[in-house]
Order: structure tokens, then sequence, then C-alpha cells
């Protein structure tokens, strides 16, 4: 999903009637199903004692979770320019 953002970075506006569907369907699921997996992954990520990771692809310090469409923004900037 973050490559098809990285590739398009557009796409990301379009978070729920595109990404998600277009997810869904090249992975044979359900865009529910996509949605709830950015989710899982973005609260794990935060539960994590250390949030340098995610500070670092942000940028700045996080003070709350991202959102689905920040999380995979930054993980597709991340592709786009991998961090040094």
């Amino acid at each position: 999903m973050s490559v098809q953002v990285a590739a398009n970075p557009s796409s990301l506006q379009l978070i729920t009637k595109r990404l998600y569907r277009e997810t869904a369907k090249q992975f044979h699921t359900t865009s529910i199903a996509v949605e709830r997996a950015v989710r899982t992954v973005i609260g794990d990520c935060w539960k994590l004692e250390d949030h340098s990771l995610l500070n670092t692809l942000a940028g700045r310090h996080l003070t709350r979770s991202p959102s689905n469409s920040v999380f995979i923004d930054l993980v597709a900037g991340y592709l786009r320019y991998p961090l040094s």
C-alpha cells in the first residue's frame, strides 16, 4: 500500500475509496480488513515503549498515535526518500 502511495502520492487523498479497495483486491480480501490491518500495525507500533522509529519517519516527536493516512504517508515518504 505504501508502495502505491510512494509511486502515486495523490492516491492517499482517496484512502478509503481507492487505496484500501485496490489493496484489498490485490490481496483478495476486503477494504475493511485492509483498514483494520493498518490500524493494528499502528497500534502495535504505538504500544512499543520506544517510538524513535516513528519519530524519525515523522521528522518530529509524535505526541499521539498517527492516523491511518498519516502513517501510510510516513512509510511512503520513507520509501521515496530512505533515511541515511
